[in-house]
């Protein structure tokens, strides 16, 4: 507190900010009188996160607004757009999968985690059935409670199954972390960590055999599942040629690039790199890490798929 003293003003405020009681409070108390923008700005100093983030979709995307628990900061989503706002969170991801979401009949959403991507998809197209799949339990907890602070449990199916290349009992593998963040990244790959705190069991299903079960055109997935990418592909072979659906797909390093690569020439399937750049065409499908999402879409609609996202920029 000396030292504080012989700082100007302003400093002296910032650093009282870091004092997470301090922080906390003058955030929690700039929020209740409606100084929003007050209280983000102090949030990441103090690591403080409402009970409730609310998440405005850009006007863009015709607006509107859809909740998460904060879960005390501990789900990375909610805390990265009260933080940040949408701009922070993955961009250009939420543009591409909203855009892209209207006029789609099925929406799936392979490893939802707590449902942003889900909401987003509900809000932006109201006629649309949104299935969310998403196999760890603390995950699909939060899942559900979110779908219910929005109403959205008669529009939003969760799916309990992780989606893979077999319907049969599997292993989920989730690693241990030390951020305090409720876990992001559990897997159906048991190589890819060399370390788990957990291997639950779960039940795998095809996406063929799930679209076989529901009536619909899937038009949008989103596929996020830690290098398992090539198993959801590979039980997705029906739903790729009669379906043709766009796919918003997260590729890190440890996925297996070049049966991916394979599978995606076999449907006649092209490749765009998500950037803050914009969205970039690709020939080859490759890892990269400042930019992991990537969009696949049938080659019959390069044009179409030009033309809609040719606005986006970071």
């Amino acid at each position: 507190m000396a030292i504080l003293a012989h700082l100007p003003f302003r400093e002296r405020l910032i650093q009282l900010m870091y004092c997470k009681p301090v922080g906390r409070f003058a955030a929690w108390s700039s929020r209740a009188v409606g100084a929003g923008r007050i209280s983000q700005r102090i949030s990441p100093l103090c690591h403080y996160v409402p009970s409730v983030v609310p998440v405005n979709i850009p006007a863009r995307h015709g607006g509107g607004t859809f909740r998460m628990r904060g879960h005390h900061a501990r789900d990375s989503v909610a805390r990265c757009l009260w933080w940040g706002g949408w701009e922070s969170f993955e961009s250009p991801l939420p543009d591409v999968f909203a855009t892209l979401s209207r006029g789609c009949e099925c929406v799936l959403d392979v490893g939802s985690y707590s449902g942003c991507y889900s909401m987003l998809a509900a809000r932006c197209e109201p006629d649309a059935r949104v299935f969310a799949f998403e196999p760890f339990p603390t995950a699909r907890q939060m899942l559900q409670e979110n779908l219910a602070l929005n109403s959205l449990r008669d529009r939003i199916t969760v799916i309990a199954e992780a989606a893979s290349d077999r319907c049969e009992q599997r292993t989920l593998h989730v690693p241990p972390t030390t951020t305090g963040l409720l876990e992001t990244a559990s897997t159906l790959e048991a190589d890819l960590y060399d370390e788990t705190i957990e291997r639950l069991p779960v039940q795998t299903v095809t996406l063929d055999h799930f679209a076989a079960q529901h009536q619909g055109r899937i038009g949008l997935m989103k596929v996020d599942v830690e290098a398992a990418e090539l198993s959801v592909l590979r039980g997705a072979s029906k739903v790729l040629t009669e379906h043709r659906p766009l796919m918003c797909v997260e590729i890190l390093a440890a996925a297996k690039v070049q049966p991916i690569q394979a599978l995606l020439e076999q449907h006649d399937y092209a490749i765009a790199l998500l950037t803050r750049d914009g969205v970039m065409r690709r020939d080859r499908l490759e890892s990269h890490a400042d930019a992991p999402d990537q969009l696949f879409y049938p080659r019959e609609r390069q044009e179409e798929i030009t033309e809609r996202l040719s606005w986006i920029r970071g």
